[in-house]
């Protein structure tokens, strides 16, 4: 992986020390990788607009093949990444830490993942939870962003000549939970931490939930139009999405929906009728 940290600063004592800095970590998308969402020169400016107050993660583990493993493979290897970085950079001052020590702040740890890093990131979330304490990874949870994510799958909104092609050249772990194809199709709400769910299913039961809850602010990104892969419905957890292209934009003909959330027994989403309201 990659990182880069504030320089140490020395006190009026003469002992040189780390000042407390906060942990900033970065997640690409499915068959990408950190240079790849992520350029160096992107880091670099975001270094500089934080004035060097941070600890940036551009997370690499999951690049390549490993991506095609699963949703929970691709979180274990982000959580390794995460507690080695923390073990690393002394600036990340650990709530125990913080306990232990005079004078001492908490760092905080901000998670953003861009398409299929964005549900890496909520599963790592709860990998390093503590029920004890609220932290993730020992740190004060600011935020979790997710940038463009199939939070509730692609097989309704990828084209079928698409989903005919995944099946057949590109059948790994990762496509069949986008694809809602993993375990048991017939999920229903209320199965709880049924391991026979979709992975997808899974994410939305309680300990998923308590980790997301942990964070101060949960942030969602997404395209009212023009990403035909993952639209404004799976992104923005809605089951609608605007048909109005935007004005003055040249039209994309693409308008990506997402009718069958309610079928499938993801909880809330039968609350809403098309136009989106309650």
């Amino acid at each position: 992986s990659q990182s880069w940290e504030m320089d140490a600063v020395a006190p009026v004592d003469g002992q040189q020390t780390q000042a407390k800095s906060d942990l900033v970590v970065l997640h690409h998308g499915y068959k990408s990788s950190a240079d790849g969402d992520f350029s160096p020169e992107f880091c670099a400016r975001w270094m500089a607009a934080s004035e060097g107050q941070c600890v940036l993660l551009n997370c690499d583990t999951n690049s390549g093949s490993p991506n095609d493993e699963g949703t929970m493979a691709c979180a274990g290897r982000l959580r390794d990444e995460v507690l080695a970085a923390v073990q690393a950079h002394p600036s990340l001052k650990t709530v125990e830490a913080h306990l232990s020590a005079a004078h001492a702040e908490c760092a905080q740890i901000t998670m953003v993942g861009i398409s299929f890093g964005g549900l890496i990131c909520r599963a790592a979330a709860c990998l390093m939870h503590s029920e004890t304490d609220g932290t993730i990874a020992g740190l004060e949870p600011l935020a979790i962003c997710c940038l463009a994510s199939p939070m509730v799958g692609v097989r309704a909104t990828l084209p079928a000549p698409y989903r005919w092609i995944t099946n057949l050249v590109n059948s790994c772990p990762t496509t069949q939970e986008l694809l809602l194809q993993d375990a048991a199709q017939g999920c229903t709400r209320g199965a709880g931490n049924n391991q026979e769910d979709p992975v997808l299913v899974q994410l939305t039961t309680p300990p998923f939930l308590r980790a997301l809850a942990s964070f101060q602010r949960r942030l969602l990104a997404m395209s009212t139009h023009g990403d035909v892969v993952c639209p404004y419905s799976t992104a923005g957890l809605v089951p609608w999405a605007p048909s109005q292209e935007p004005e003055g934009d040249a039209p994309t003909g693409i308008s990506g929906k997402h009718m069958d959330l309610c079928d499938h027994g993801i909880p809330g989403f039968d609350l809403m009728d098309s136009d989106g309201d309650g």
